[in-house]
């Protein structure tokens, strides 16, 4: 089965009206300003964790490692969550919601875990010379360096990994909106999708620490962020969107893989002739 007629069969998607795309530019314009404010929150607890890590080279390897492990699991939990719903942007306005939450949560919970982790290291307390209480090395006791360092960013992540998982999980649910059972329609959507989200994370980073931060301050800068992804997630809830379309896995008979591995096959060799006519014209032409 060639591609031209796979793209004829499951084209079925119909053209959006006038007040559909008008909700769908909203959506889109809304995916930019979240990411906007993702990179907002991720700038300020780069700060934030200079603070309880030490050092700032340590902070942000901390803070990325944690951030894109959140993102990764919520793109993976609510990549399979969105085949059971047709509307998902109700979901996403729920995780927007969900997100500016724990955006607040987490300022108030660093001190809490901060102050565990104080208590902890209390138990082997140091002395002026760099020796615990029994006279001993302390680098040499429970809480070495590497120790230490990991503790600190287990309680950072405790304060990072709920905003971001629900953040993680906004991109698949949008996706599941706007990509189109449509031929060249999936790579295209998805694309686009991640480029403006992009785009908008690119702003909010150079944003956040240029004038956000220096003006405003760190804690008031994650709070403004908060306060725009609920907004975010009423106005997207508040609206009212054209159903998705329901998930249907494509699935091809033995007789169809063999002929789709054919083509690849058949193309590959094209490509491997092509470069080979290439060198061959350029050595003719190096040597005439």
């Amino acid at each position: 089965m060639s591609s031209e007629a796979l793209t004829t069969e499951i084209d079925v998607t119909d053209q959006p009206s006038a007040e559909t795309r008008r909700q769908n530019r909203i959506a889109l314009l809304a995916f930019v300003i979240s990411g906007f404010f993702a990179l907002v929150y991720e700038v300020c607890w780069i700060r934030k964790s200079s603070l309880v890590m030490g050092t700032t080279v340590h902070a942000v390897s901390t803070v990325l490692a944690v951030f894109f492990l959140g993102l990764a699991l919520g793109n993976a939990y609510f990549g399979r969550k969105t085949r059971h719903t047709t509307e998902p942007l109700k979901l996403y306005a729920k995780l927007e919601v969900a997100t500016g939450i724990l955006l607040v949560v987490s300022v108030f919970l660093l001190p809490l875990v901060d102050s565990l982790y104080g208590m902890i290291y209390a138990t082997e307390p140091l002395t002026a010379s760099g020796e615990d209480a029994a006279g001993g090395v302390a680098q040499t006791g429970v809480f070495s360096t590497i120790l230490s360092r990991s503790m600190r960013a287990l309680l950072i992540a405790i304060c990072l990994l709920p905003p971001t998982f629900t953040m993680g999980g906004t991109l698949p649910l949008i996706t599941r909106h706007f990509v189109r059972s449509n031929g060249q329609g999936i790579l295209h959507s998805v694309g686009w999708l991640y480029a403006l989200n992009t785009i908008g994370a690119a702003v909010g980073t150079a944003v956040c620490g240029f004038f956000l931060m220096p003006l405003l301050g760190v804690n008031t800068s994650i709070y403004i962020a908060a306060a725009g992804y609920i907004a975010i997630g009423a106005l997207i809830y508040s609206m009212k969107f054209q159903a998705s379309e329901e998930y249907i896995e494509i699935q091809f008979d033995d007789e169809e893989d063999e002929e789709w591995e054919n083509e690849d096959e058949e193309e590959e060799e094209e490509e491997e002739e092509d470069e080979e006519r290439t060198t061959s014209f350029l050595v003719q032409s190096m040597f005439a």
